[in-house]
């Protein structure tokens, strides 16, 4: 009788576990549309017929650093099964999306991780600037970031400068190729002023 009652109660267990995973509203089981409600209340960009799905990236396995994963082994990181992708999305030459998501065979592991909206302002044919709003969505904060692209003609300046230093002072700098320039310039930005900067860009559209 015991038994019969522990499996009773073991399978009624597991049924309302699965049930609970089936019903629950979190992001990974929202709809499309709820999706997209989802994305208007957080200010992210909404999809449209427009959007076209350019690849999906698998990234590596579990939420670990380089370091650990040197310390992990294999068996574990299979039988966890989580599997980090990136979908990346593209509307236009100064539109694009990217999601990052667990899918793993355990069901309660399949989630988003965050989604990120890339503008871009091309300012000439060589230089452009690109601003990103990420809303991570485990932690449930925004990181937005701006990267300038420094023109042709600057890189080539650069890279005659290096020379010229090279010739005249040979300690001075690692010859090439150890030594890198650095074409990015990146500044973090509050949200509120990255929304102000990509509303100007689209008024100039």
């Amino acid at each position: 009788m015991k038994r019969k009652v522990f499996i009773f109660t073991s399978l009624a267990i597991i049924i309302y576990i699965v049930l609970s995973i089936q019903k629950r509203k979190s992001v990974e089981t929202l709809s499309d549309n709820e999706m997209q409600l989802l994305r208007k209340e957080l200010g992210l960009e909404l999809f449209d017929n427009n959007w076209q799905l350019d690849s999906t990236v698998f990234c590596g396995y579990g939420n670990y650093s380089l370091i650990e994963l040197e310390y992990l082994p294999m068996w574990k990181l299979y039988f966890e099964n989580e599997k980090l992708y990136c979908q990346y999305w593209k509307l236009n030459e100064k539109l694009s999306k990217r999601i990052f998501y667990f899918k793993s065979i355990w069901l309660w592991k399949n989630k988003i991780i965050a989604e990120a909206d890339f503008h871009i302002n091309q300012i000439s044919k060589i230089e452009k600037v690109e601003l990103s709003t990420l809303f991570d969505f485990t932690e449930k904060e925004w990181y937005c970031n701006i990267d300038t692209s420094e023109t042709e003609y600057k890189k080539m300046r650069d890279i005659a400068l290096r020379d010229s230093l090279d010739k005249i002072y040979p300690n001075l700098i690692p010859p090439h190729p150890d030594y890198e320039i650095s074409y990015y310039d990146t500044a973090i930005f509050p949200l509120e002023k990255a929304r102000e900067i990509i509303a100007k860009w689209k008024k100039e559209i």
